[in-house]
């Protein structure tokens, strides 16, 4: 640990800086090996590093997946959409509302919204941040939702994508827009005014400052800044 707090990791190939300000106090790292289901569950191997608070408890992760010598691990969709995303860079806010925000390879359910979106450089690549909640169904935002933090990033050599999550991020209780969502059996006017409404909510996280959240969003930025590959060999030996 540094003497600021923060938590310099080096691992062969691979280092990075956590800042202390995300409230991390260890980091593991292992080999994650993968499984293949639908595209939603599609799971490559990767390294994998756990961020664990002082209580022990997960406090996100990051995941090292091998990128151009595994094409075939990626023919998933929006593999394209995201080095479009980060080769033109067009608006994330038009972006999202419009499309489902890059998040493969993860497992689970589909992220509803693409908030607060940022591009982001890795220390050895491009890559985009955004925060989001997970649903199989339409939700209405409270304080208490549950949201958190996705990075996705692919190195300038295209060896590596590096996918981050399981970052918990608390928004201001008044960027949260008012409920206006009319549930009706008219199914597309449902969906109509759910859109409106998310949209309503992304354009509201566009306009606040990174210390607007908590953790700082700027605290995430600098993290994924740090990452650097150092040897892609060693860094692909480690991944099963």
């Amino acid at each position: 640990m540094a003497d600021d707090g923060s938590i310099i990791v080096e691992e062969p190939g691979i280092t990075f800086t956590v800042p202390a300000g995300i409230g991390i106090t260890e980091v593991t790292a292992v080999e994650n090996v993968g499984y293949f289901g639908g595209s939603m569950s599609a799971q490559p191997s990767s390294l994998r590093f756990t961020l664990l608070d002082d209580s022990g408890e997960e406090r996100g992760a990051i995941q090292i997946f091998r990128y151009a010598t595994a094409s075939g691990d990626f023919e998933l969709p929006q593999d394209d959409e995201l080095e479009m995303l980060l080769d033109e860079q067009p608006s994330l806010l038009i972006y999202a509302a419009k499309n489902r925000m890059p998040q493969l390879p993860l497992s689970g359910s589909a992220a509803i919204f693409g908030g607060a979106g940022e591009y982001v450089d890795l220390g050895s690549g491009d890559g985009l941040r955004y925060i989001t909640a997970f649903a199989q169904d339409r939700i209405i935002f409270t304080p208490e939702t549950q949201i958190e933090l996705l990075y996705r990033g692919i190195t300038s050599d295209q060896a590596f994508l590096i996918a981050a999550q399981d970052f918990p991020v608390q928004v201001p209780a008044d960027a949260i827009p008012p409920d206006t969502v009319v549930f009706t059996d008219d199914i597309e006017d449902t969906d109509q005014t759910y859109r409106t409404y998310l949209r309503a909510f992304e354009s509201n996280l566009a306009a606040l400052p990174t210390s607007a959240f908590t953790p700082n969003l700027a605290l995430f930025d600098a993290l994924f800044a740090s990452l650097t590959i150092t040897d892609n060999a060693a860094l692909s030996y480690l991944i099963p």
